[in-house]
This record gives structure tokens, C-alpha cells and sequence, in this order.
């Protein structure tokens, strides 16, 4: 398929970093972003099924890619709907990344000849993103709405040697945000905490906290009786995200006899992984799990027999109030529990649907996963479900994106 092929209609582009399966594997990325892919195509299909035709563009390159061949051809794919197209780049190492600003407005000059597209829809603020949008803007009129997943603030301890930080990449970062929020018309952010920092009223911003499809029940398995309850701790190892406590809890446990039996399954990368593993290596009464890094076709297979995900990010720590766990909206909106600190606005969630870590200690969560029965964890996950389908369900969001973003200024 080409976009000749594409009948001239409305659209909006949704131009970020997303990166499916087949480019991950083919162009030979070095880092797949599932919570930037995820987000991607879910606000992408939130658009579709209330009634607007969405591309999503990619420029599915990093810097460090390695030089397989010396140019990669352009890929469309549909998910769910929803086509993505993964640009066409040249693979020679270092060249391809510089180039791509060049590869993406290129394509959206052949875009603006065969369709109408109406806004513009930004994926934070990397370079070639915010190029694209002042192109689109100053050159063709369209209206830009920025995706702010994350908010850029550096600051001086940034620059101590064990800061665990890049604070060069902090600085640019930061710049390239204010340039972004500059132009943005409507600014989606996913935690009220970020709103401060966009610097804009109200009515320009739209909080959009969980957004995927939600199914009506739960899955048949889940009642099964007398069955261990499974509790995922997914994402980056680092003590930012709660490792720590994970570890301590456990270890806390080993001695324990629980009133309900569990098992602990554990996913993703980072650099304490192997300092995990060395740590609850004596818990023996506890089945645990380290399955490292899974592919997203993996993830979907563990993760749909989960019943708690942990969301464990330090509200205190570096990013406390400059990035938002999207894994915890995404975990309600399937169907599970969640242990959750209070980061962002998770503390704003209704107990009936989750267990808050308000003290944020191993001995808080040791008391938590010692409280878990599998009745209160299924009645917790139904009422999650029912709560996700009020609020965060495609058809929801995409109505709201719709109306903030282009039907008030049509």
C-alpha cells in the first residue's frame, strides 16, 4: 500500500516515535518505548472510533541504530484500525537519525497533497517532531496538539557524577518543551501535576489520564477458586520506580505464612535487574518470576493472567512531578488491581479500585500484599473495570480530543 492509494479525506497526523514489532525488529532499534508505542496507538484509535481518520507517522529510527542496510523502505501497517506508517530512512549508523527531520517533511509534503489534514498531533518534543509541527503550522494552517507525556526540568544536581541523570539531554529537552508548548493550540496532558508547567489557561489544556478500549467483564479464569493471586511488577528497574520496595517487601514476607497464596512475576530492564534477583534470592515461600525483557506479544500473554500490577514510582523522587506511570490507567483499563503510590493523581482513584500506598516504605507494602484475599482482589478488579469504562474508555477520550482539538475551531 502507498499513499496514492489513500482516498483524500480529513485527517489528523499523530507524528511521534512509535515503533511496531516488525520495524523494531527489522531496522534493528536499540530501544523499544512501549509506554510511547502503547500511548500512541491508543489515542490513535480513540480518534477512529469516534469518527476521525488518524495516521500515524513514525520516523522509526534512533542514533545508534546499526547500519543493516543503507536505506529502509517505507512500512504501512494498520492496528486496530489505525495506519501507521514507519518512514523511510536511510540506514548508514548516525546518518539515518540526522537525516530523518528531512525524511519527515518530505512525507508530509506528500501527505498535504493528498489529503486535508486538520491538526497535527505531536508526540512530546522530540526535534523532528516539532519540526514537523512549525511545518505544518506556519506552512499549511493546521492546528497542533501536543501529547506532553513527560515534562523536562533540569536542575543542578543533574550534574553530580553519580546523579544517574544526562543532564545535557535534560537542558535540550527542556528547550525543545517550552518550543513545543509555544506552539501547541491544545496540550493533552495525563496528570494534573503537569498542567503548571505548560503555562497556559485552562481551556487550553485537556487532562486525558487513561485511554484504551475496555471490555464489559472480566475473563472466565478470573473466578477460578482457590487459585494463587499473581502480582506484575513491569517496567524500568531503577529505584525511581519502586524496585527497592518490591525487594524489601518480599524479603520481609519470607518468613510469613500468607493468608492468601501469590505469586510475583517481574518484566522489563533496567540496571538493577541483576540487584533484584541477588536480593530476593532466599524467598523460597513465594514463587518469583523474572522474565526480563518480553516482546509485546509475550507481555500480552503474562499480563493477561495478572490480577495487581504494582505502580510504585517514588512521588518524592527526580521525576515525582515530571513523569506519570501510564502503566497504572493501563492495568485499570484491562481489568486489574493496582498498587499504587501517590504519584501523579493516583491518589485521587477510589479505594474500591485499587490499594494506595500512601506511606511509601517495604513495610507498607509488606502490609498490603500480606492483606490480599482473592475475593477482595476480583471484587477490586471488577469495580476497576466498571470505573475505567466511565472514564477512560477510546470512544470517551477520542469525543474529547475531537471537541478540545478541532470541533471548537472549525
Amino acid at each position: 500500500m502507498s499513499f496514492k492509494s489513500m482516498k483524500k479525506k480529513d485527517v489528523v497526523l499523530f507524528y511521534g516515535p512509535l515503533a511496531t514489532e516488525r520495524t523494531y525488529k527489522e531496522r534493528g532499534l536499540i530501544t523499544w518505548c512501549a509506554p510511547c508505542s502503547n500511548r500512541m496507538r491508543r489515542l490513535g484509535q480513540s480518534l477512529r472510533v469516534s469518527g476521525c481518520r488518524c495516521f500515524i507517522i513514525s520516523p522509526a529510527i534512533s542514533l545508534r541504530v546499526p547500519a543493516k542496510r543503507w536505506c529502509h523502505y517505507p512500512v504501512i501497517e494498520h492496528l486496530n484500525g489505525v495506519p501507521i506508517v514507519s518512514l523511510g530512512q536511510f540506514g548508514a549508523k548516525y546518518l539515518g537519525f540526522l537525516l530523518s527531520p528531512l525524511t519527515a517533511c518530505l512525507a508530509l509534503r506528500k501527505i498535504m497533497c493528498r489529503h486535508r489534514v486538520t491538526a497535527i498531533m505531536q508526540y512530546v518534543y522530540y526535534p523532528d517532531a516539532l519540526l514537523i509541527s512549525l511545518v505544518g503550522k506556519m506552512l499549511y494552517g493546521c492546528r497542533i496538539i501536543l501529547d506532553l507525556e513527560d515534562v523536562c526540568v533540569p536542575c543542578w544536581a543533574d550534574w553530580k557524577l553519580n546523579s544517574g541523570v544526562r543532564p545535557v539531554q535534560q537542558l535540550i529537552g527542556s528547550l525543545l518543551m517550552k518550543a513545543s508548548l509555544l506552539i501547541a493550540d491544545v496540550i493533552i496532558v495525563p496528570t494534573s501535576k503537569f498542567m503548571p508547567y505548560t503555562k497556559r489557561q485552562i481551556s487550553d489544556i485537556l487532562l486525558v489520564k487513561g485511554c484504551q478500549p475496555v471490555a464489559d467483564c472480566l475473563p472466565e479464569a478470573t473466578y477460578k477458586e482457590g487459585r494463587a493471586i499473581k502480582i506484575l511488577f513491569g517496567g524500568a528497574f531503577v529505584f525511581e520506580h519502586g524496585i527497592h520496595l518490591l525487594a524489601e517487601a518480599l524479603c520481609m514476607l519470607k518468613e510469613n505464612s500468607l493468608e492468601c497464596p501469590i505469586e510475583v512475576h517481574t518484566c522489563g530492564s533496567g540496571n538493577k535487574v541483576d540487584w533484584f534477583v541477588n536480593a530476593v534470592k532466599d524467598v523460597k515461600n513465594i514463587p518469583i518470576h523474572c522474565h526480563g525483557y518480553l516482546s509485546n506479544r509475550e507481555f500480552c500473554c503474562l499480563f493477561e493472567s495478572i490480577d495487581v500490577c504494582c505502580v510504585l514510582q517514588n512521588p518524592q523522587g527526580r521525576y515525582g512531578t515530571l513523569k506519570t506511570p501510564s502503566k497504572g490507567y493501563e492495568a485499570l483499563c484491562s481489568g486489574k488491581t493496582i498498587i499504587v503510590s501517590d504519584i501523579g493523581d493516583f491518589q485521587e482513584l477510589p479505594d474500591d479500585i485499587c490499594y494506595h500506598l500512601h506511606i511509601y516504605t517495604a513495610e507498607g507494602l509488606k502490609d498490603i500484599i500480606t492483606s490480599l484475599t482473592l475475593q477482595d482482589v476480583i471484587t477490586k478488579r471488577e469495580s476497576a473495570l466498571h470505573y475505567a469504562k466511565k472514564h477512560w474508555d477510546s470512544s470517551i477520550v477520542g469525543a474529547q480530543i475531537l471537541q478540545k482539538g478541532i470541533a471548537q475551531h472549525a
